[in-house]
């Protein structure tokens, strides 16, 4: 994928400025991707957090600050970052992400997963008469996975945060 491809994503779905894009494009060429990501702010309609992050051999992905993400601004990210996933040529599998521990309770099955590093934990529940799937782990990898997650739930189920969903309520009720 080129540097113009993933700038041409950026605009089409989080509103990036196409003024930006040979700022973008010479940045990538003083800069080359290696090992290590690199995260280039590119603002658009995610406001100040608006960032796309870069690796060697992984699809680009998108994420903003979470004090910023809104109903609105997750969805561009999700479209942003499976239009990232396609041109990748990259097909995500269940092996991709990995299920380490489930057990079902009373209030809805409760999984421990893992994609890439990042361990996290998803509870089935019901919010509004609706099937969801409630989010606890790292803030920061929460746009990679429900990329990954719209992708693989065949239900289709929105992934939704709950305060009272914490990794230290699932890991201790994984252990009950």
């Amino acid at each position: 994928m080129t540097p113009g491809e993933i700038w041409d994503v950026l605009s089409e779905h989080c509103q990036a400025s196409a003024g930006q894009k040979p700022e973008f494009e010479a940045h990538l060429l003083a800069h080359p991707l290696d090992v290590n990501r690199m995260e280039y702010r590119f603002v658009g309609a995610l406001g100040f957090g608006g960032k796309v992050w870069l690796k060697v051999g992984e699809p680009p992905y998108v994420t903003c600050y979470p004090e910023d993400l809104t109903d609105e601004r997750q969805a561009m990210i999700e479209r942003a970052n499976a239009k990232f996933l396609k041109l990748s040529g990259i097909k995500l599998t269940v092996g991709a992400l990995e299920v380490l521990v489930t057990r079902k309770f009373q209030m809805g099955q409760v999984t421990k997963c893992r994609l890439d590093l990042a361990v996290f934990y998803l509870r089935e529940a019901t919010k509004d008469g609706k099937q969801v799937l409630e989010f606890a782990g790292p803030p920061w990898y929460r746009d990679r996975i429900a990329t990954v997650i719209k992708i693989e739930d065949t239900l289709e189920r929105p992934l939704v945060d709950n305060p009272d969903f914490t990794e230290a309520w699932a890991e201790a009720a994984l252990a009950s």
